[in-house]
């Protein structure tokens, strides 16, 4: 049922591309930490005004094992009320059977405080909020927290046709600063045509509570994107 429901926000997703502006990725990505396989990853980014939502597949098998198969979709909104400052909400919602989680929910939002913005600098921002965290783990009892969340985000010109971008979050559970999670999303994009693009990326993600075998999951992707 979860993956039937992620397959139909997915093909959301593509009709998403087809109606506004965004981007389509399609690579091959290398996973350690959990699982240490070589897999595919498929990922849509829709903007919209303020609106955004975005669908982010991986998935690896080898030896009749599965050992990555995880699917992510989200929606956000982010509006500026002055040139400096805006609020974001944002809702994500995912299944990731390495981590033994059946489904989990992020929801919640907050200010952001933009300090720098050009045309090469394009941005970087610091935002926090609380988030509304639920999680349905496969063999132990549901969980359901409230989250700190805060994100440091830039994203910059290289070189001519080159950049570099970068997303750090931290998000400790408020009832026990133990529990926590950190999760960095960095890489560089390289523009083929005004249309085609060769990037690399790299995610990291830390659980510092969790079912799986290690609290470490790194995945990094080489990925040819098709801006819409």
């Amino acid at each position: 049922m979860i993956k039937k429901t992620m397959l139909f926000l997915f093909i959301l997703c593509g009709f998403g591309i087809a109606a506004f502006a965004g981007t389509f990725d399609m690579g091959l990505n290398y996973a350690s930490g959990i699982s240490n396989k070589k897999g595919v990853n498929t990922s849509f980014e829709v903007k919209k005004g303020s609106f955004s939502f975005g669908l982010d597949f991986n998935y690896a098998k080898q030896d009749g094992l599965t050992s990555q198969d995880n699917m992510g979709f989200g929606i956000g909104y982010d509006k500026k009320v002055s040139k400096k400052w805006s609020y974001w909400l944002f809702n994500l919602s995912k299944y990731d059977r390495m981590q033994k989680i059946n489904i989990e929910n992020f929801c919640g939002g907050g200010p952001k405080y933009t300090f720098i913005e050009t045309k090469k600098l394009t941005i970087i921002s610091l935002s926090s909020g609380f988030l509304q965290h639920y999680i349905d783990y496969e063999n132990i009892e549901n969980k359901n927290l409230i989250r700190f969340s805060g994100r440091l985000k830039t994203s910059f010109m290289i070189v001519e046709d080159m950049s570099f971008y970068f997303s750090g979050f931290y998000q400790p559970d408020m009832a026990d600063f133990n529990n926590y999670i950190i999760r960095i999303i960095t890489g560089l994009s390289h523009s083929i045509t005004k249309t085609i693009s060769l990037k690399f990326k790299v995610h990291n993600l830390y659980r510092s509570v969790t079912e799986a075998k290690k609290n470490n999951d790194f995945t990094s992707t080489l990925a040819l994107s098709v801006n819409f």
